[in-house]
């Protein structure tokens, strides 16, 4: 099953498309309960099903991690927008999403990030590379599960560790703020 994880203000979802799943919406109930789980799956907050729908653009399907079927979530909303627009499953920045708490409207902001101020553009930057290390940290749990299931594929990339060293300098750091600490980094060519 091909999916993707996603957060949101401090919550987080599993995102698929249901469209050509053929799956019966009681299903998704029970789907929602086992990757959901933080223990033994991917783990997130609730699902969040991608479906046809003749009223809107789309329909998003959302379940809680328990398996309950909610009629809406705003966090969730903003993650399944992400998801239908990055994923071409709707090709423009307005669209309507139809939930069971009635239809949305949706405008994706593709400004480029142009109203942060200089000043917090590089915490920004810092986010980013933040959130694409916690990405990497969660695909190596999943590794882990994939190993101890006999189903691992090794797959050779060069990476150049002294870039990988640097972000990670940047954001230790950023961690210590103002506290009292001296962060030097040296690396030999």
């Amino acid at each position: 099953m091909k999916f993707w994880k996603l957060q949101g203000i401090g919550n987080d979802f599993i995102a698929i498309d249901g469209r050509n799943d053929y799956i019966d919406n009681n299903t998704y109930g029970d789907l929602a309960k086992k990757v959901c789980h933080r223990r033994f799956s991917v783990g997130a907050d609730g699902l969040l099903v991608v479906k046809d729908n003749d009223e809107a653009d789309v329909e998003m399907v959302y379940y809680n991690s328990d398996g309950s079927r909610a009629s809406m979530c705003g966090n969730g909303l903003r993650c399944f927008a992400k998801f239908v627009y990055d994923n071409n499953r709707v090709n423009k920045d307005e669209f309507e999403v139809s939930t069971l708490d009635g239809i949305k409207k949706i405008k994706i902001d593709l400004n480029d990030n142009k109203d942060i101020p200089e000043s917090a553009k590089a915490d920004v930057k810092d986010i980013l590379v933040a959130s694409d290390n916690l990405l990497e940290i969660v695909n190596g749990v999943l590794d882990i599960s994939k190993i101890e299931a006999n189903k691992i594929e090794i797959i050779k990339k060069e990476y150049d560790t002294k870039k990988m060293l640097d972000e990670l300098s940047k954001l230790t750091k950023v961690r210590i703020g103002e506290k009292p600490i001296e962060f030097i980094t040296k690396f030999d060519e």
